[in-house]
């Protein structure tokens, strides 16, 4: 049945492209041209389905069971673009311009559309259970980072929107943790504990993350590094 219906629509040598069938039928080519397309549309199964099909874009007009997928498309564009409504099929579907495999091309574009939702902006595929995984910020932090040539008292970073508070570490090379704790200004004091083990020459690392009133993060630093070059003189 494929194969019959692939030798119906098959091109014949005698087949001309379906813009030019459009305009020797409209006579622009004369009449006699004009009398002899017509013979051959109405015995060429697929130049009739071309010439037919062209017409139908063209109008401008889909077709009764296309116009509520169609309509739904419209408002979908028209609500996420600003600018003046304007009849976008006619044009797609631009008279002589559009090739019939463009036709094709463009028809099925029009049903990928209908049947796929678009996903929506930042946000991740669903965790198990069915919740939306919201992607978080980058959280961009002040001090201590890199060389440095006096011991830190406090780890310091822009506050972000929709932050309630961070959780903050410490931590060894190895990332072992070496201390936490959760504040709600951007920044968090050292207890002396904690800053005597920041030692010429080693390297420590640290990283902090916004957490929302409902304890999602929001925002992360990733994971930053500091070096203590010489012995704090004071």
């Amino acid at each position: 049945m494929a194969n019959r219906i692939q030798e119906v629509f098959r091109p014949r040598a005698e087949c001309p492209p379906v813009e030019e069938l459009v305009l020797m039928l409209e006579g622009s080519s004369g009449r006699e041209q004009k009398r002899s397309c017509e013979e051959h549309v109405a015995h060429c199964v697929r130049c009739e389905a071309e010439v037919a099909l062209f017409r139908r874009f063209e109008s401008g007009q889909p077709g009764r069971e296309e116009r509520e997928p169609v309509e739904a498309i419209v408002a979908r564009l028209r609500k996420q673009s600003p600018a003046k409504p304007v009849r976008w099929w006619r044009e797609v579907w631009r008279p002589r311009i559009l090739m019939p495999a463009s036709v094709a091309l463009a028809t099925l574009a029009v049903v990928i559309a209908i049947n796929v939702e678009m996903p929506p902006l930042l946000r991740e595929p669903s965790a198990p259970g069915g919740l939306d995984v919201v992607r978080s910020g980058r959280l961009v932090v002040i001090a201590p980072v890199n060389d440095i040539s006096q011991a830190p008292r406090e780890l310091r970073w822009q506050a972000v929107r929709g932050a309630a508070r961070y959780r903050v570490r410490l931590l060894e090379v190895d990332k072992t943790e070496l201390w936490r704790a959760t504040v709600t200004d951007s920044s968090a004091t050292l207890p002396p504990e904690i800053a005597a083990r920041v030692t010429p020459l080693k390297t420590l690392l640290w990283d902090v993350e916004g957490i929302d009133e409902t304890g999602r993060p929001v925002a992360s630093s990733g994971i930053q590094s500091f070096r203590l070059l010489r012995r704090n003189s004071q």
